[in-house]
């Protein structure tokens, strides 16, 4: 294309590069601001079974070791009593 003279360099040149900003790099950065906001969002919330966010869980939700504890079983959840 560039040994065309039908297509001003400068031209083709502009078209090129907002071509690669149009469809790279602003989806680039609107995938990174949105992952970017929903970690975020995971850091400022507390965790469900939380104490005011402390990372402990409140007293209420103690259990006697090896009660109600859950554990991952290929990809499903199960209670370790079972």
């Amino acid at each position: 294309m560039l040994g065309s003279p039908q297509f001003n360099k400068e031209e083709l040149l502009a078209a090129l590069l907002t071509f690669r900003v149009i469809y790279f790099v602003i989806p680039f950065l609107l995938a990174t601001l949105a992952l970017a906001l929903r970690e975020l969002g995971l850091v400022a919330r507390p965790r469900s079974g939380d104490a005011q966010g402390t990372g402990r869980p409140s007293d209420g939700h103690l259990t006697r070791r090896g009660e109600g504890k859950t554990i991952a079983h290929h990809g499903r959840a199960h209670n370790s009593r079972c």
